[in-house]
């Protein structure tokens, strides 16, 4: 009997010690040792977002949070956890916001880009007006000298030899083709200022003097100056954006003065009131529809990590 309780004491003892060993390294991936918080730390993959909706994820500095987000989906999945269920309604809400607030940023930046193109075209349009007006007058011009030189030269012609018709007829000619050759000499017009402050967007994208009503915010400005996914050779959006004005608004970039002071009109950063052409107001409109454009591609990777995120 003596013997049989001592062999009964150690076979307690060992299942004390089984039972309050430490868990292995097979038991240690187990649910309930599943901490999100540990697993984040790692550069991890997101094959539910697109690339553009992961590169604008780091840039706001949200992809940890987002990777963190689909461990705890598959664990709440897989174990029907409560408190995972709270981090993860808490995680979606803390990441709206933050998706909310760089819509808000998108916006404040495209429209001062609005309000730019919207000054623009008031002042194009004034110096439309005053250049049509010179057109009129020179087509009334053209009109009334060339036919007081006809009436003229009907007058005399009776009674006299075509000498005097042939000078009048030679001068009523030229008229009618010299006059009207005014209105093709491009034209610089003094540039209006109807008021005193106002956007300027196109100058820090130009590097031309920036103030801080022309700055964009930080969001925006660092979306313009990262690579985006499809960038073959590492080129920002900026300067992607600015070798295409090269090529296709045949712009140039160069030191010489005269593109400076192209640059100094269409950033309207001259201390002076100068004259300007339409044609440089034509060009500044253009490229800021052109910058505007680009903006407007950061909804699109908006949605799509909005899209990721909501589909986990």
């Amino acid at each position: 009997m003596l013997c049989k309780s001592k062999w009964q004491t150690i076979f307690l003892v060992l299942l004390v010690l089984s039972v309050c060993s430490p868990v292995s390294a097979d038991d240690a991936g187990s649910d309930e040792s599943f901490s999100p918080m540990l697993e984040e730390t790692s550069e991890q993959s997101s094959p539910f977002l697109s690339p553009g909706a992961e590169a604008l994820a780091k840039q706001l500095g949200v992809k940890k949070t987002v990777v963190r987000l689909a461990l705890l989906q598959d664990h709440y999945r897989s174990a029907g956890d409560k408190d995972s269920l709270d981090q993860i309604l808490h995680l979606k809400q803390q990441l709206t916001d933050i998706l909310q607030y760089t819509s808000f940023q998108v916006q404040d930046a495209l429209a001062a880009i609005d309000s730019d193109l919207a000054y623009n075209d008031q002042v194009f349009d004034y110096l439309s007006a005053k250049k049509e007006k010179r057109e009129f007058f020179t087509t009334v011009g053209t009109f009334m000298a060339t036919g007081a030189l006809t009436v003229l030269n009907q007058a005399l012609s009776f009674g006299s030899s075509g000498n005097v018709g042939n000078v009048l007829g030679t001068v009523s000619g030229s008229t009618s083709l010299g006059v009207p050759t005014i209105n093709l000499i491009p034209r610089k017009y003094k540039y209006p200022q109807f008021r005193d402050s106002r956007p300027n967007m196109l100058s820090q994208i130009l590097e031309r003097g920036k103030g801080s009503s022309s700055e964009f915010n930080s969001t925006v400005w660092t979306y313009l100056n990262t690579a985006p996914p499809s960038s073959v050779d590492g080129k920002t959006r900026r300067q992607l954006l600015l070798r295409r004005w090269s090529n296709l608004r045949q712009m140039e970039f160069d030191d010489s003065e005269s593109s400076k002071y192209k640059l100094d009109l269409i950033t309207q950063t001259v201390e002076q009131p100068e004259k300007i052409s339409l044609s440089i107001l034509v060009l500044r409109g253009n490229l800021l529809s052109d910058v505007r454009a680009e903006i407007g591609l950061l909804y699109r990777d908006l949605a799509e990590l909005k899209a990721g995120i909501m589909a986990l």
